[in-house]
């Protein structure tokens, strides 16, 4: 299982969401949608610009994705995550 997180540099809200997944202690593949690498990835699981979004995946196949900081959507990611 990966947990990815998706975020632009200037989006405030992303640091409620990285904060809370830091102090979770899980690992995070952080893609910043403004660069090239991270609208890639971002358009391949299609994702727009609203961020932040995190996604739990599981090889290829998405689990639970979640949009904004919503405490209890991450929660659960991170059990899911930490329960694999």
């Amino acid at each position: 299982m990966e947990i990815l997180k998706f975020y632009q540099p200037s989006c405030t809200t992303c640091v409620p969401v990285s904060n809370y997944l830091e102090d979770q202690g899980v690992e995070v593949t952080s893609y910043n949608v403004m660069d090239s690498e991270g609208a890639k990835k971002a358009a391949e699981l299609k994702i727009g610009y609203g961020v932040p979004v995190v996604i739990l995946m599981d090889g290829d196949k998405e689990i639970k994705r979640t949009l904004k900081y919503n405490p209890a959507e991450l929660e659960e990611i991170v059990d899911l995550y930490k329960a694999a």
